[in-house]
C-alpha cells in the first residue's frame, strides 16, 4: 500500500496568546527541503476543536531521508519556540487514492477527520473508498489522505483525511449532500462498520508554509 512517501505531522501547542510566536518560529525554522521539494509541506492554525495549535506537515521520501534530513537540521541553530507548551508527532503514510501535495486549487477552510481502525479492516477501507473517491472530489477537493504505518503488536490504525472548503457554509452543505446522496461515505454493504473512534478538527492554511491556501 506504501508509495514509498512518509510524512510527520507535527503539533505545537502554544500556550494562549503564544501561536503567533510559534508560527514566528516555524518561518525562521530549518525547512529540511530535500532535492525533490521535501521537508515542509504545509501548516495549519486549529479554528476549531483543541485551539491554539499550530500543525505543520513533513514529506520525506522514506524514512532514511527522514534521519537524513533531521541530522542536518540538528547540526544548525535552533530557534526558541517560545510560545510553545508542547509538542507531538505521528508519522503517516499516504493511501493509494491520496493526491501529491503541490499548489492546488483549494478553499482556505480545511477539515481533518481522524478515524480509529482495526489494522485488518484498512485493506476493505481502501478497497471501498477508491471507486468513489473521484466522485466525493467533485464536491470539495481531498488535501489527503493517510494512515499510521502498522506497527509490531499493534492491531489499531489511525486513518487522517483532510478536505478543503471554501467557508464554513460550504463545509457543511457539502457534508449534507455527500450524506443525502448515499454515495459518501460508503457503505460497509452486509458487514458491520469497523471504525471504531471518530474525531474532527478545522484547520485554517497558514500562508509562507502552505501551497494549500489559495481559493477557488
Amino acid at each position: 500500500m506504501s508509495t514509498g512517501e512518509l510524512f510527520e505531522l507535527c503539533t505545537w501547542q502554544a500556550r494562549v496568546g503564544g501561536l503567533d510566536t510559534a508560527i514566528q518560529a516555524l518561518q525562521a525554522a530549518p525547512r529540511l527541503q530535500g532535492d525533490d521539494g521535501d521537508g515542509l509541506v504545509a501548516a495549519w492554525t486549529a479554528d476549531a476543536g483543541p485551539l491554539n495549535r499550530l500543525i505543520h506537515l513533513w514529506r520525506y521520501r522514506g524514512a532514511p531521508q527522514r534521519a537524513q534530513l533531521h541530522a542536518t537540521a540538528a547540526q544548525g541553530p535552533t530557534p526558541p519556540i517560545d510560545g510553545c507548551i508542547g509538542f507531538s508527532s505521528e508519522l503517516l503514510e499516504p493511501l493509494p487514492f491520496s493526491p501529491p501535495l503541490r499548489p492546488r486549487d483549494l478553499g482556505s477552510f480545511h477539515e481533518f477527520r481522524i478515524y480509529t481502525y482495526p489494522t485488518s479492516a484498512i485493506p476493505d477501507l481502501v478497497e471501498r473508498w477508491s471507486p468513489v473517491i473521484e466522485w466525493r472530489q467533485t464536491l470539495s477537493p481531498l488535501v489527503g489522505a493517510w494512515i499510521t504505518p502498522a506497527a509490531t503488536g499493534s492491531s489499531l490504525t489511525r486513518l487522517m483525511h483532510c478536505w478543503a472548503y471554501r467557508d464554513a457554509n460550504e463545509w457543511q452543505a457539502v457534508r449534507a449532500l455527500a450524506r443525502r446522496s448515499g454515495r459518501w461515505p460508503p457503505p460497509a454493504t452486509g458487514r458491520p462498520a469497523a471504525v471504531l473512534e471518530q474525531s474532527s478538527y478545522v484547520a485554517l492554511p497558514v500562508s509562507f508554509a502552505s501551497p494549500l491556501n489559495a481559493e477557488r
